[in-house]
């Protein structure tokens, strides 16, 4: 189980920090109170998707030099670091379904 967890915390740093590097960061960081290893894993994934898709170069320049952290919501930290939800959906247009809601 001790290697497992190990295992992870490694994937997850190298994938922190080639979505960093791939999008032009400044930081990227976990909400570890509020998202899993997994969950942030997941979400680096998608970053590196969206890194690699063809509108990347005009996206790498928007983002050069923010601070993003990965939470369970868009939000605005205090010292300006910008929050994205672990999953990248908060703020598509699909409505939460009834049961996801009330599971909170």
């Amino acid at each position: 189980y001790k290697v497992r967890l190990e295992e992870q915390r490694e994937s997850l740093h190298d994938m922190l920090q080639q979505a960093r590097m791939a999008l032009g960061l400044r930081t990227l960081e976990v909400d570890r109170s509020q998202v899993s290893a997994e969950e942030a894993i997941l979400c680096c994934s998608k970053l590196l998707e969206l890194a690699s898709s063809p509108t990347a170069s005009n996206l790498a320049g928007l983002m050069q030099g923010i601070r993003f952290k990965i939470g369970r919501t868009y939000a605005l930290g205090e010292d300006g670091t910008l929050i994205l939800p672990y999953d990248l959906k908060a703020g598509d247009d699909t409505p939460p379904s009834p049961s996801s809601s009330s599971q909170q």
